[in-house]
């Protein structure tokens, strides 16, 4: 899928502009962060349709710069969104990413993903420190690039 540029959030009405020139390819970088692979179009379509009706209105240049930087380098996604949990969890960011969440976990092939498993307490214990190791470095790599973002560094 190519990957579309964005169009700088400085220019008025860039935010608006830049949200729909990536909205195909945000879906995609979204949805599959949290799914682990790659969606399925009804699930982007389905993904698209609820933020069309739920985010009508434009983006802030903040939250517009925070989108663009995660579309294009959906690498940087799980640290900024630990970071934006900690540090701005209303930000438009962690609200799409619910809304993904949400249509992912209402879609039948998926549902299993979000019900809980049995697993036995060793192993609790274990997944519990793994992934409180794996958040801690998240958030501290996502603190780091969330204030380079809000500074409007790396503008590449």
């Amino acid at each position: 899928m190519p990957a579309s540029r964005a169009v700088s959030t400085s220019e008025p009405g860039g935010s608006a502009l830049a949200e729909l020139v990536f909205a195909p390819l945000e879906a995609h970088v979204f949805l599959r962060y949290l799914l682990g692979a790659e969606p399925p179009a009804e699930v982007v379509e389905r993904y698209r349709a609820a933020n069309e009706k739920l985010f009508a209105e434009p983006a802030s240049a903040a939250d517009a710069r925070l989108l663009d930087y995660v579309t294009r380098r959906p690498w940087a996604l799980p640290m900024l969104d630990a970071a934006a949990a900690f540090r701005r969890p209303d930000s438009l960011l962690r609200r799409k990413l619910l809304v993904g969440a949400a249509v992912l976990e209402a879609t039948p092939d998926f549902t299993a993903r979000f019900l809980p498993q049995a697993v036995s307490v060793p192993r609790l214990v274990l997944r519990g420190a793994l992934l409180g190791l794996s958040v801690a470095f998240k958030l501290v790599v996502g603190l780091i690039l969330l204030s380079m973002v809000e500074a409007g560094g790396d503008e590449r």
